[in-house]
């Protein structure tokens, strides 16, 4: 059966899913746990975790600029390398004074999420730009089910590599040795993800449409956006960022059964894309993010509110899962919110909102852990997740306005709704539209 997406869409998902698989799979679970053998505290990791998130939303407010002057190719292929070479840095602290060591976290921390950031962000613009607008939903449900098979396959292989290297190398496996040579290895395998995007044509990322120099219109629907991208990844921090940690001091899980329990969260995030997919044909974006943030919510009340292992592993799983559902929809009310000409700069602005609030739960979980425990955070974390749903409707609505305000006039809307699907759109003077090869 012949695909309708291009050969650059799919080169496009293959290399950010790469990248994925070894930086959100396998790095960011062994980074918090590799922090703690170093000595880190609650407060310590919840500050790795805002330097990341303040990181990113540098990143991506670089990248906006950025896109105009590279191309969302080059903006990817230098985000990859960046964040490969952030990776690098972490296993360097095990070998550095211990006063040294918490800087070197941070600075990794900061260079990887700037890397990963100028990917995402140009991946977004590029998907957009290499895809019709009949599919654009499928296309991002496509890549987040690829990326969530990748970062279940780098959690399992990332949460037994420290035992195994342990045992190869008779070390504790208590010690951070083990956590720093895993990480060093994820950080060398990560760039291969260089290679697909790399082979994407030079013209197809030329007519992406990722310019940062549209002009932008401040309403209500792009302040919504944000908002549901500040509350649903400060949710989201609270599992991210703590749990984890709080599997492995509380409940004393061991680092592989972790691992496991992250990689069926992953596993059910590719469910969650494939269904976000579908039903995109019967809801609005608006409405699959709603569902996605009182997903995560629901998770996090597991966690806070119900005690014992099996609450927190079904919390942390659902948590993962839902998040498959909401941000393909996310991604796409983005360019649904975004003029041809203003995609990179739309997916920087809502890159940085949900730093914003991932970095914002870090912190103050940090500080709300070490004085209360862990599961006040999580329950913090579900009420920032309710309030995004409740707001994800509103931008639904306010969307419907505006396709069917369009409509009405034989605008932008309509002629999305009329897409040939092996159409390309391209924004006015970056050629005719193209055909998918």
């Amino acid at each position: 059966m012949r695909s309708p997406y291009s050969r650059e869409a799919w080169l496009l998902i293959i290399g950010s899913a790469l990248s994925a698989g070894v930086f959100m799979g396998s790095v960011q679970l062994l980074s918090p746990l590799y922090a703690r053998r170093l000595g880190a505290g609650p407060s310590e990791i919840g500050g790795l975790s805002a330097a990341a998130a303040l990181a990113y939303l540098l990143g991506s407010l670089a990248a906006g600029g950025l896109a105009g002057r590279l191309g969302v190719r080059r903006l990817m292929l230098l985000g990859i390398a960046v964040c490969g070479l952030g990776m690098g840095l972490g296993p360097v602290a095990v070998a550095m004074p211990r006063g040294a060591q918490y800087p070197m976290l941070l600075a990794a921390q900061v260079v990887s999420n700037i890397g990963a950031a100028l990917k995402s962000v140009g991946l977004v613009a590029a998907l957009a730009g290499v895809t019709a607008a009949s599919l654009r939903t499928g296309a991002y449900a496509v890549h987040e089910a690829a990326s969530g098979a990748a970062m279940l396959s780098g959690a399992l292989v990332g949460g037994a590599m420290p035992a195994l290297l342990a045992g190869a190398l008779r070390a504790n496996s208590e010690a951070p040795l083990p956590y720093a040579l895993a990480i060093g290895i994820n950080a060398a395998l990560s760039l291969l993800a260089l290679w697909p995007v790399m082979r994407v044509a030079e013209r197809s990322a030329a007519a992406t449409g990722g310019s940062a120099r549209g002009r932008l219109s401040w309403d209500g629907a792009l302040l919504l956006l944000i908002l549901c991208g500040v509350g649903t990844t400060g949710a989201q921090a609270a599992a991210k960022a703590f749990g984890a940690v709080y599997l492995d001091q509380t409940w004393h899980v061991p680092t592989a059964l972790i691992g496991s329990m992250v990689s069926v969260g992953l596993g059910a995030s590719v469910a969650g894309a494939l269904a976000s997919g579908r039903l995109s044909r019967r809801m609005r974006n608006g409405q699959l993010m709603m569902l996605g943030s009182a997903g995560v919510g629901t998770g996090l009340l597991l966690l806070g509110m119900v005690p014992g292992v099996p609450a927190a592993a079904t919390g942390l799983v659902l948590v993962y899962g839902v998040l498959g559902l909401w941000r393909p929809a996310y991604q796409a009310a983005q360019m649904e919110v975004a003029p041809p000409e203003g995609r990179a700069a739309v997916s920087g602005l809502s890159a940085m909102g949900m730093s914003a609030g991932f970095g914002a739960m870090s912190y103050g979980g940090g500080a709300l852990a070490a004085g209360a425990g862990y599961p006040p955070v999580f329950v913090l974390g579900a009420a920032a997740a309710i309030l995004a749903g409740i707001l994800s409707l509103l931008l639904a609505a306010r969307l419907g306005q505006r396709v069917q305000g369009s409509e009405d006039r034989g605008g932008p809307a309509a002629a999305a709704r009329v897409a040939t699907p092996g159409e390309v759109l391209t924004p006015r003077g970056a050629g005719a539209p193209e055909k998918d090869r």
